[in-house]
């Protein structure tokens, strides 16, 4: 993929070898990602003049998202940057047990028996091993593993301390050129075999709710299926197009779309509304930026993933979040599997 923002062409990969250290080491506050298909890694710092955006939105719809200007940092003098410091960090949380989280997808599975809620995204947390590093080489691992995903870091006042790899493209503008992904359904690599009516379902209901939104939002748009490989799993994937009228090209627009976009049935459930109600009441963490989103919003270009596939770094170590899809047609095994192999993707990127 070829830069699309003024950005990508002003970052070199020294950056990760030298900036971050420099940045780390001073406890600065930052914002590091390595866009997908990119060598570089833009890292965006605090500045109230600045003419970029930093979004940071939690997935619970009742918590407010971190919304900070910021500049691209190129490496200058960093003594005036506000600082990042161990007290930003969240406390840990207590780790998912896998008869408890069996047993809030029985009660999502009787639910389901009852109508309404036909999906539910259920969360788990665990804690990672910690090795007392920085975090750098976890975060180059993850660009090395993950070529076709936003790579993500970020230690922000506010918002705490986040590393990951998304997959899932919440919202892409460039100009008069939008686009954005319907990432659900997931299956092993090993052993191959055909999806599920399951899995299709959830990815389609995905799938739906983008085109409501478009619908709604007056846009017409085309749309290409495929699938999408990360790690030892593959994702059912839609990817939609659309141009964008002039008086909806800015990043306020783009905000308010995103906005309607999430969450998405692929981290909450179907419906939308009645499913978040059964996640509150079976989850016993606090999900935080975990399947929320992130966005850099520039005066003419917009990208945001949702937060996937990662760990957040507490004041007693690192901890895992992953998730997946209950419907009526779940096994509670296959439902912890799943778990367990998303929880593989980031552990790896800790344990190189």
């Amino acid at each position: 993929m070829k830069p699309n923002s003024e950005s990508d062409l002003r970052v070199g990969t020294g950056m990760v070898e030298e900036g971050l250290p420099r940045l780390l080491s001073a406890q600065k506050t930052f914002a590091a990602i390595r866009w997908p298909g990119q060598n570089a890694v833009s890292l965006y710092v605090p500045d109230a003049r600045g003419s970029l955006q930093l979004r940071l939105r939690p997935f619970d719809l009742q918590q407010q998202p971190l919304d900070a200007s910021c500049r691209l940092w190129e490496g200058e003098a960093i003594e005036a940057l506000p600082e990042f410091e161990p007290a930003h960090r969240a406390l840990g949380q207590t780790e998912t047990e896998r008869g408890d989280f069996l047993d809030a997808g029985a009660h999502a599975l009787a639910h389901f028996k009852l109508g309404g809620v036909q999906k539910a995204v259920l969360s788990a947390v665990q804690s990672l091993p910690s090795d007392g590093s920085d975090g750098i080489e976890a975060f180059e691992s993850l660009c090395h593993r993950r070529p076709d995903d936003a790579v993500f870091w970020f230690r922000w006042p506010g918002m705490g301390e986040w590393m990951g790899s998304s997959p899932e493209c919440l919202l892409e503008r460039t100009g008069p050129s939008g686009s954005c992904d319907a990432l659900a359904g997931t299956k092993p690599l090993d052993p191959p075999r055909s999806w599920t009516p399951k899995e299709v379902e959830e990815q389609q209901w995905v799938a739906d709710d983008v085109r409501a939104k478009l619908t709604h939002s007056g846009l017409a748009w085309s749309e290409t299926a495929s699938e999408r490989v990360q790690g030892a799993l593959m994702h059912r994937l839609t990817r939609f197009s659309w141009n964008v009228p002039n008086d909806q090209q800015s990043p306020t627009a783009d905000v308010a779309l995103l906005e309607q976009f999430h969450p998405t049935p692929a981290v909450g459930g179907w419906p939308r509304d009645q499913a978040l109600e059964l996640i509150a009441a079976l989850e016993t963490h606090q999900r935080r930026l975990y399947s929320g989103y992130f966005a850099v919003l520039e005066p003419n270009s917009t990208r945001a993933y949702v937060v996937l596939r990662c760990a957040e770094r507490t004041q007693s170590g690192w901890q895992a979040y992953a998730g997946g899809g209950w419907t009526s047609a779940s096994s509670a095994l296959e439902e912890w599997n799943e778990i367990e192999l998303k929880m593989k993707l980031i552990q790896a990127a800790f344990e190189s």
